[in-house]
């Protein structure tokens, strides 16, 4: 049995939007249960388990485990049994920013950062719709005054890393998203290193990345 991140649940209808700013595991367990190895192949579609190609030596690309159990797939739905990097994740936001171009990286100015080429799944405005409410509903994951004042859309995780300090697990806490939700400028990745059990995204790596996307929209704009 796979159960939920709080006690109850979410409902007995939960849609897309909801299990995003919510974070409903269920949801995605199910999601994971039922795509099987196709949840591999759609995550090596948008740029996981491989360099970004950002040029920088010793990028490393993560990993998507293939051939696994069923049981293996629930779980890869939210993001455990899989490893990717912060530049990924990044890279990953901005596609669900710009409505599904997967952009290349880069780091030297003037150099033009060039889109992979990749076909946008069905369903991006729910995406969309579901990073803007755990910012903007009182009952997302990331419900931060500042985040709303820069008009962010985002999604938390916590991630288990199987190891433990002093008898507590921990884990790593995560906000990924970009700002402005309705003309995106700035996508962002954070992810706070092995906060104890319990601490989640939304408590520690959200209030990081709203101070970055702040500083970001007083400076202008990428513009």
């Amino acid at each position: 049995s796979f159960r939920c991140n709080t006690r109850y649940g979410h409902g007995d209808h939960v849609t897309l939007d909801h299990a995003l700013m919510k974070s409903c595991n269920v949801f995605f367990y199910e999601l994971g249960s039922r795509l099987g190895s196709l949840l591999g192949a759609h995550a090596e579609a948008y740029g996981f388990g491989r360099p970004a190609g950002v040029g920088l030596p010793g990028e490393r690309g993560g990993c998507i485990p293939q051939d696994m159990m069923p049981g293996f797939y629930v779980q890869c739905a939210i993001g455990q049994r899989i490893t990717a990097t912060p530049l990924q994740l990044a890279r990953f936001a901005a596609f669900i920013a710009n409505g599904g171009v997967l952009v290349e990286p880069f780091l030297l100015a003037g150099r033009e950062a060039g889109p992979a080429p990749v076909t946008a799944p069905p369903g991006m405005d729910e995406v969309r719709k579901g990073f803007r409410l755990a910012v903007e509903d009182r009952e997302g994951t990331a419900a931060l005054p500042l985040l709303r004042k820069a008009k962010a859309a985002g999604k938390t995780g916590t991630a288990e890393t199987g190891r433990k300090a002093g008898g507590v697990s921990l884990n790593h806490a995560w906000f990924i998203g970009y700002a402005p939700h309705d003309s995106p400028e700035f996508a962002i990745a954070v992810v706070v290193e092995d906060v104890p059990h319990g601490v989640h995204g939304g408590d520690v790596a959200a209030p990081v990345a709203a101070e970055i996307l702040a500083a970001c929209m007083a400076s202008g704009g990428s513009r």
